[in-house]
């Protein structure tokens, strides 16, 4: 499985997020230590299908 960390960073040799910031609300941001790729814990765990890609009209 592709996560979007993998998708957007297929040059990066590892996968290691790291909090980077948590908001009051509870939400917590992650970057990856290799490539500094930003996102919620999500970005780097749950599998990415090509269909999330955005279509420009």
């Amino acid at each position: 499985m592709t996560s979007k960390h993998d998708y957007f960073k297929a040059d990066c040799s590892k996968n290691e997020p790291e909090i980077l910031v948590a908001h009051s609300n509870g939400e917590q941001f992650y970057r990856c230590k290799n490539c500094n790729y930003f996102g919620t814990i999500e970005s780097f765990t749950k599998p990415f299908h090509t269909f999330e890609i955005l279509q420009q009209h």
